[in-house]
C-alpha cells in the first residue's frame, strides 16, 4: 500500500489585519491548509514550517489563536 501524502508548506504563517480583525495567513499556511482539507479524506495530511515573530501580534492569546486556527484547518 502506498504512503499517503504529506505536503509541507516552509515560509510564513501571519495574521493578515482587518477591521473585523485579524485572520490567519500567509501563501504557506494556506497552501498547506487546503492541501489538508483535499488530502485528509485519503489519509494524507499536509503541514507548515514557520517562525514567530516580534511584532505587536505576538502575544499569549494571539499565539493561542494561532495554534487553535492552525488546528481548526487541520495543519
Amino acid at each position: 500500500m502506498p504512503t499517503p501524502p504529506l505536503i509541507v508548506g516552509f515560509g510564513e504563517a501571519l495574521f493578515d489585519v482587518f477591521d473585523a480583525g485579524p485572520r490567519l495567513g500567509g501563501a504557506p499556511l494556506n497552501v498547506a491548509a487546503h492541501a489538508a482539507a483535499l488530502l485528509k479524506p485519503h489519509g494524507g495530511a499536509a503541514a507548515v514550517v514557520s517562525a514567530v515573530g516580534d511584532d505587536d501580534l505576538v502575544r499569549p492569546q494571539e499565539l493561542r489563536q494561532l495554534v487553535d486556527d492552525l488546528r481548526r484547518v487541520g495543519v
